[in-house]
């Protein structure tokens, strides 16, 4: 059951979202929802982190299959070239009107190409080769000729009175009688295209896979770093080179954005990741760009493509397509909420997600190469006409489409629509996503045979809080919202609210969640909250653990620290009062409090004492973030104490910590640690 409880009409921009905390009913008047809600939370975490593990197995998998599957065995290279060369040749008799009728059914093909494997291939050469021609025939339902018995009366002398062939030397279409012998120079030429070409594929697949290598290295590196750092923190013993190391990191790399100041704050419209975030980021794109344009083997005499300038499109235009298609797991993967490798890193969302914008953006341009240069292909060396009929196919329809649905999702991507919009930017988001799936794979036959539909079940063991159903309020498993009413459905809340005698409404509700990861704050000496408008319902948890700690020993804060900033005083006395009410007289938890706007409920708790608990002093004004976290790290320095730094609030407050927090390390004080709680999407 779910009871949100609103006596916070704040104006913060750090409040956008819902938070999920714990909280009270409110003794005066308030705004309140409540209804009944099934929770999926274990049930959803744990199908979307199989999923998103699948999906990366999916993608390597194919990645790894299709490498495997370029690469012939050495000893199969020589008679399928010489097979390949006849393809090029027609003969008289059966087998005509399929791809592979000829090598399969027609006895003069079949001595043609036992007699040119007999003076270019090996008799262990000759018998694979056979015996693939036989796999390939078997494959498509079509009889093979027993070619031992066709050629157990062919002779040396026979071999060699027949006639040697060069390529194109037979006009097209001309009907072959008896068996010919391929020269040498038509073979070399169909070996080395081959060659090529089958290198080229193993390329393509291998530059995909190698985008999975190099995010699985980033999770991989992300995750020892946060074993590393947990039982560091935990044990509190590390030696000094690692103390070293991982300062130096933090100061250059983790803290400090890009550029300038701006890292919650948008500009331009644009996220600015940290400095570690451009380098991953920067890295993938010089990665994705250099296996975009190299290893391209050219070569003269192509009996695919003559022109070298029309192969290099040709590579150009599959090495992009493939890649594209790789970024399709990453994609999903870096977009989960609810994501198993954002635990296992320790990673923000907010990183995931930077990360998953750029991806999109590579697996798009990629996408967008692929389709022009084939486009460019078909109309400069096809003509018009061809393109035409061809775009009449529905695999290039689908293709078309989903570069299309790739290009649009970027498009509606963008900050101002997610901010200003965000129900129209999700219901596009997600079925454009759709579309390109399904334009992707439809559009691919061998990705069309990989789908399968396969019934499953999926079983889990209830547990206290996981899954529950109940129409009573105010109890243990109470979820409490603090709520600003903004703009869309949190306005639409509010008047809702106001609009009932009770000031109670009772909603449909979809809740998903929690996200992120609990701080280990409870192992620094020293503690400093810092809070802007309902950013105190990151802070105020934190605050109530340090308290039940406290009461058993388990944690090592000595003083925690409360800066918070709210709009109305109103709201500070209202926490103070309930959520709040047992720090006010502790020796360990010392607040500054501030308001920046005056109100009528202010002046009334001041005259009536407030709900008759003790609320610290609340001033006007704004705080000096930098000063405090300054004064923090210094009187933790003295008392020889780690200190975190937990922040939660409006873009502008964040960014100002975080500089100040960089500040305080650059000038030699390491015991510092930044946290940073955001509500965002």
């Amino acid at each position: 059951m779910l009871t949100s409880s609103s006596p916070l009409l704040e104006d913060q921009d750090a409040s956008n979202q819902l938070s999920q905390r714990s909280f009270a009913a409110p003794k005066k008047k308030s705004h309140s929802l409540s209804r009944t809600n099934w929770s999926w939370s274990s049930v959803a975490s744990t199908i979307l982190n199989t999923t998103m593990i699948l999906a990366l197995l999916y993608g390597v998998g194919i990645c790894v299959s299709t490498i495997k599957g370029n690469l012939m065995p050495g000893n199969e290279y020589c008679l399928h070239s010489v097979s390949v060369s006849y393809n090029y040749i027609t003969f008289t008799g059966d087998g005509y009107g399929t791809y592979n009728g000829p090598k399969c059914l027609n006895p003069l093909r079949t001595i043609s190409t036992y007699a040119s494997g007999k003076t270019f291939c090996t008799e262990n050469e000759i018998q694979v080769g056979f015996d693939k021609i036989r796999r390939e025939c078997n494959n498509e339902d079509l009889e093979f000729l027993d070619w031992q018995e066709l050629v157990a009366d062919v002779t040396e002398e026979d071999i060699a009175g027949m006639r040697i062939v060069e390529f194109d030397e037979l006009p097209t279409g001309m009907n072959i009688t008896e068996p010919v012998r391929l020269s040498r120079s038509f073979l070399d030429r169909v070996r080395n295209t081959l060659m090529a070409w089958e290198y080229e594929m193993n390329w393509h697949h291998q530059s995909g896979f190698a985008l999975y290598g190099f995010w699985g290295l980033i999770l991989g590196i992300a995750t020892l770093c946060n074993v590393l750092k947990t039982q560091s923190t935990s044990s509190g013993s590390t030696s000094q080179f690692m103390q070293s190391t991982w300062r130096w990191i933090q100061v250059n790399l983790i803290i400090p954005p890009a550029f300038g100041s701006h890292h919650q704050r948008l500009l331009f419209w644009c996220t600015v990741p940290t400095r570690m975030e451009t380098v991953v980021v920067a890295t993938f794109y010089l990665l994705t760009t250099y296996l975009s344009v190299s290893h391209y083997r050219l070569i003269s005499n192509n009996i695919y493509w003559d022109d070298k300038s029309q192969q290099l499109w040709r590579y150009v235009a599959d090495r992009t397509g493939i890649m594209a298609y790789a970024t399709l797991p990453l994609i999903w993967i870096f977009a989960g909420r609810n994501n198993v490798f954002m635990w296992a890193t320790g990673l923000s969302y907010q990183a995931f997600n930077i990360y998953h914008r750029h991806i999109a953006r590579a697996g798009t341009i990629l996408a967008i190469v692929h389709s022009v240069v084939y486009t460019y292909l078909f109309v400069e060396y096809e003509g018009w006409s061809m393109f035409a009929r061809e775009f009449t196919q529905l695999w290039l329809l689908l293709g078309v489409m989903a570069t299309t649905t790739m290009s649009l999702l970027l498009l509606f991507s963008v900050s101002w629509l997610r901010i200003k919009f965000y129900e129209v930017f999700l219901v596009l988001h997600i079925t454009l996503s759709v579309i390109t799936l399904v334009g992707c794979f439809l559009s691919d036959e061998a990705g069309s045979s990989l789908l399968r539909s396969t019934g499953t079940h999926d079983d889990f063991d209830e547990e206290d809080g996981a899954f529950s159903a109940s129409k009573r309020q105010s109890h243990g498993k109470t979820l409490t919202f603090w709520i600003r009413p903004y703009d869309g459905w949190t306005k639409r809340l509010r008047d809702s609210c106001l609009a009932s005698p009770t000031y109670t409404t009772t909603p449909t509700i979809l809740l998903e969640g929690p996200y992120g990861h609990h701080c280990p704050i409870a192992t620094f000496g020293s503690v400093l909250l810092i809070a802007g408008g309902t950013g105190i319902a990151s802070a105020a948890p934190y605050i109530l653990e340090h308290i039940a700690l406290s009461r058993s020993g388990k944690t090592a804060t000595t003083q925690m620290y409360l800066l918070w900033t709210a709009r109305q005083a109103s709201f500070i006395h209202q926490v103070f009062a309930r959520e709040l009410r047992d720090v006010s007289h502790r020796d360990d938890f010392s607040t500054e409090l501030f308001f920046t706007r005056q109100d009528a409920s202010h002046k009334d708790v001041e005259e009536d004492g407030g709900d008759g608990a003790a609320t610290p002093e609340i001033q006007q004004g704004r705080p000096d973030i930098a000063a405090a976290i300054s004064k923090a790290a210094m009187k933790a320095e003295m008392m020889g104490q780690r200190v975190a730094v937990l922040v939660c609030g409006p873009p502008a407050m964040a960014d100002e910590a975080r500089i100040a927090v960089h500040s305080v390390m650059k000038r030699g004080c390491f015991g510092i640690e930044y946290f940073e709680e955001s509500f965002g999407w």
